[in-house]
């Protein structure tokens, strides 16, 4: 069987453990954070708009 395999260029991949170009664990919370203040933003933006109507 494993004659079989390799004569048609049979091979085991794995997946890698980790993304090449990942971002850092500080990098992620930092634009979590920023994400968070910009959909607050958003809602109070909203909310001054419909108090001016």
């Amino acid at each position: 069987m494993y004659r079989v395999l390799k004569r048609h260029g049979f091979r085991k991949i794995m997946p890698r453990s980790k993304h090449p170009k990942k971002a850092s664990k500080e990098v992620i919370e930092t634009s979590k954070k920023l994400t968070a203040e910009q959909k607050n933003l958003e809602t109070l933006t909203q909310i001054k708009k419909n108090e001016s109507k």
